[in-house]
């Protein structure tokens, strides 16, 4: 009896859903804790409301996108299923314009079930090694982003489409793109969505700018240590992330400069404690905390490391003094 329910689910989530764009139908084929495990869709909503979204871009760019059944083996809980996709590119899609060319791909696609609903999906597909490498590269290009500035047209969704519209094109590139390297491709949306990394000579500034906003946040009121590490000291993912690069890129770019991530953040931390220090009004105490220090013995010992003084006597020598009328 499951048999026959997977396989009127199989039958109505390829012929009415994908070629017919009935996403609708989705509600009913999909357990709402569905999964789309493919790494072509990092970021995706869990469930039908994410795919309701992938196929909707995707019948909007491909109007006539068909997927045929040509094999169908049921084991257990799990369907395996081998479909050949074809479809003409006629749409927009994310910045790649219109080609006018057919694709034709075929795909190993595993469905797992539950409650009589599909709530796991697998894809296989074929990919050689070169293309591998560069499609896993640019995975990473964007794994990195942050969710903040994902897009300059504010639709996320745009990002988590990037890899699968990559990798759509490598399966068909022969047919949907002659001499264009979707890779390439890839690279160019990337540029455009993200935010271009600093380049080695800018970036200890760049380091430097993000973790004063990290710290100044605690400062004006944020909530020290939400975002940080230990004490609240900002994380170098984080800081990775604004910058749109991996935190091994980051640190091995800070090496090649001769400095490191901790060291900026304690050229941060200095810096802001002089600054502070030269504000009556701010407690030793609070100082420590805003600058990530678990307690003010702590901020005694390292300022004065820094400076060869106590915080009290640089306050002293270095707060404007009024004159006396």
């Amino acid at each position: 009896m499951s048999r026959q329910i997977h396989s009127r689910v199989v039958t109505r989530y390829f012929g009415e859903v994908w070629n017919q764009g009935r996403v609708e139908l989705l509600d009913d084929l999909l357990h709402p804790n569905y999964i789309n495990h493919p790494s072509a869709l990092p970021g995706q909503p869990a469930g039908p409301e994410g795919l309701k979204r992938v196929i909707l871009a995707m019948r909007m760019a491909f109007p006539d996108l068909r997927y045929d059944v040509r094999d169908e083996l049921h084991d257990g809980d799990r369907v395996a299923v081998r479909v050949v996709k074809r479809g003409t590119h006629e749409g927009n899609l994310f910045g790649i314009a219109p080609t006018g060319r057919r694709i034709e791909i075929e795909q190993m696609q595993i469905e797992r079930f539950h409650e009589g609903k599909i709530i796991e999906h697998w894809r296989t597909t074929t990919m050689s090694n070169e293309e591998k490498d560069k499609y896993l590269a640019l995975q990473e290009r964007l794994s990195t982003a942050d969710p903040d500035c994902l897009t300059r047209s504010g639709n996320e969704f745009v990002i988590a489409m990037v890899l699968q519209i990559v990798q759509e094109l490598a399966e068909g590139q022969k047919e949907a793109a002659p001499g264009c390297d979707p890779f390439v491709v890839g690279q160019q949306l990337a540029n455009f969505l993200l935010p271009s990394p600093p380049s080695s000579t800018e970036l200890p500034g760049r380091v430097r700018e993000c973790l004063r906003a990290a710290f100044s946040h605690d400062a004006n009121g944020g909530t020290n240590g939400s975002n940080g590490g230990v004490n609240g000291n900002p994380e170098m993912r984080d800081v990775a992330r604004t910058l749109g690069v991996s935190p091994r890129t980051l640190q091995r770019r800070l090496q090649q400069v001769g400095s490191s991530f901790t060291h900026e953040v304690d050229c941060v931390r200095r810096e802001l404690a002089c600054q502070y220090l030269a504000d009556t009004n701010r407690p030793l105490g609070a100082i420590a905390l805003q600058l990530g220090f678990g307690e003010v013995g702590s901020f005694f010992r390292t300022f004065r490391r820094w400076t060869q003084t106590s915080p009290r006597r640089f306050r002293l020598h270095h707060t404007p003094r009024v004159a006396s009328v």
